[in-house]
């Protein structure tokens, strides 16, 4: 048996600003997610699951329960990718 001693160190994300609903529409067709019927209950879902919330210009804002739920996935995609390359 093999072990792994893995750190992961936190990091913060800057952007610019958030996706609009359009521009979550437009990155869910180009990587084929959902049909044009379910789309729209996607990101009602979203909302109503209190991962975002609805700002200004229609903006999808991370609540901190959103924010947490991406880090959360975000460590467990690192710590595949890093442990298949083992």
């Amino acid at each position: 048996t093999q072990f792994i001693s893995l750190n992961i160190h936190s990091t913060s994300l800057h952007r610019t600003g958030y996706l609009t609903e359009s521009d979550l529409i437009s990155r869910m067709e180009q990587h084929g997610i959902g049909t044009d019927a379910s789309i729209p209950t996607h990101i009602n879902n979203i909302i109503v699951r209190n991962y975002v919330t609805l700002g200004q210009g229609r903006t999808l804002v991370p609540t901190e329960l959103g924010g947490g739920v991406y880090r959360v996935v975000y460590r467990m995609v690192f710590v595949c990718s890093v442990l298949s390359v083992v």
